[in-house]
Formats: C-alpha cells, sequence, structure tokens
C-alpha cells in the first residue's frame, strides 16, 4: 500500500484533540516545550506515534501500529506541504508589511533585521514576508543588514553588542520577536543610543511586557484567540463533514 508518513507525539494534548502545534510541526517526531509552549523537533522515541495515510485516502483517517483510527486535524500557526490539512495561522506577509511599511513611513530607508537562528517554518515565512516588504518598498539589500540569534533577549543583546562595536549603519532595527526586540533595546541602552531618537524598533508578538519597557515598545499584535477560536471551529467542522480539500485560514495583525 502506498503511505504518506506523519509522526507526531502521543503523549500530548495537541495530538488527543486534533490540533497540532506550531511551526516545527513537519513530519518528524516532535515534543512539547514548557518553556516555550512550543512544539520542538526531537529524535524519535518510544513517546511518540507513527502514523500512516494511504496515498489518495480520506485526509484524516489514519493507520497505526495499533490500527485505523479516525483524527480530525487542524494545523496551528504552522504550514504544511500537504494541502489536505486544515490549518489556521498568522498572516505574516500583513503583520512584517505592516511593521517594515511603519519605518518607511517614518523615513527610515536603512533597516537591520534580526531574524531568528532556529530556522522554523514560522521563521522562514517571516523571513520571506520580510523580503517581499522590502522589495515593494523598492529597498535594495545594501540598505539591509541581517544579522541572526537565538530568539530570545539573552542572544539578541549579545549579537547587537557586537554589531554595534561598529558605527551602526541602520537607522531602525525590526527583530522577529518581541523578546528579541527585548535583548535589542538593551544593547542600544548601554550603547547610549535611544530608540526612538536614535534608532527605531520594531518586534512582533505583543507580548504583555512590551508596553511595560521604557520606551514601550512598538509590536505587531497577534490575534492568539482568534487563532485559537478557529481552530477549534475548524476541527467542529471537520467532525461533522469530510472532505478531500484542506482549508487554509490566516489571521491578521495589528501594529501596536
Amino acid at each position: 500500500m502506498s503511505a504518506r508518513q506523519f509522526d507526531f507525539p502521543a503523549m500530548s494534548g495537541f495530538m488527543r484533540h486534533g490540533a497540532i502545534s506550531p511551526a516545527s510541526a513537519t513530519s518528524q517526531s516532535c515534543t512539547f516545550s514548557p518553556a516555550t509552549m512550543r512544539m520542538v523537533p526531537s529524535a524519535p522515541s518510544a513517546m511518540s506515534v507513527r502514523m500512516w495515510r494511504s496515498a489518495g485516502g480520506p485526509a484524516n483517517v489514519y493507520v497505526t501500529q495499533n490500527g485505523s483510527f479516525f483524527c480530525p486535524i487542524v494545523i496551528v500557526d504552522a504550514r504544511l506541504e500537504d494541502k489536505s490539512f486544515d490549518s489556521v495561522s498568522i498572516d505574516e506577509q500583513m503583520g512584517v508589511g505592516s511593521a517594515i511599511r511603519h519605518l518607511y513611513d517614518l523615513g527610515h530607508r536603512r533597516i537591520l533585521y534580526l531574524s531568528s537562528a532556529i530556522k522554523g517554518e514560522e521563521c522562514l515565512a517571516r523571513d520571506r514576508a520580510f523580503d517581499m516588504a522590502v522589495r515593494q518598498l523598492q529597498l535594495t539589500r545594501a540598505d539591509i543588514t541581517y544579522l541572526e540569534a537565538l530568539p530570545d533577549a539573552d542572544d539578541s543583546y549579545r549579537v547587537m553588542m557586537q554589531a554595534l562595536e561598529k558605527p551602526l549603519q541602520a537607522t531602525a532595527v525590526f527583530a522577529s520577536n518581541d523578546m528579541m526586540a527585548i535583548g535589542v533595546l538593551r544593547a542600544l541602552n548601554e550603547k547610549k543610543l535611544r530608540v526612538p531618537e536614535d534608532v527605531s524598533l520594531v518586534g512582533v508578538d505583543d507580548l504583555s511586557i512590551s508596553s511595560a519597557l521604557t520606551p514601550p515598545l512598538t509590536t505587531v499584535a497577534i490575534g492568539k484567540y482568534e487563532i485559537g477560536y478557529l481552530s477549534v471551529c475548524r476541527l467542529i467542522e471537520r467532525r461533522k463533514k469530510e472532505t478531500p480539500f484542506g482549508i487554509k485560514t490566516l489571521v491578521g495583525t495589528q501594529l501596536m
């Protein structure tokens, strides 16, 4: 029998309830990280269940070592190549595009992009959205400084401090998430560069701490509630009516 293979965590509530999150949900085993509240790739272990779906068969009927079962699946905050799955994810182009347009409208033409060094699907989608936004504004690669750091405040601070050993060419920084932006802000403060007077700074996620910073961080807010609500709605619809067509839902963002 021709089959396609997927590995998902058997011990996870995401799997039991049919919603799989997030960016790293691919055809490899994943484990849940309480520290980041995300699934992360891991080596195959006894904790994972291997599932096969017959080629051309119903989208949500799987065969495991213990037999067949029906499991409606909605991929949350990620995009899989398999188009038969439903998914609910962020409109990265809208979010990143609004941030870069905001900086452009403020007069910035030289922008530093601090991207995550962990290239999960979410990060790759954000990178692609950044490149598209830059092209739409007709900025050249000479206008953009690309840096990478681990997606946390400490490593972003380290990378930014290294970059600031030389005169900063960029007049604005776009960080791939708010924690990275916090690390950038710390580095700028230590180098006596004022935000936003000397350097503008924008992050992504709208973490609650962002508004408590000095100055408050400009950030792209993500509709987390809407993503969860729409994901559950899709699961309910999948249980009511099977369809061979995957439904892809993008949730908008708002610049705060």
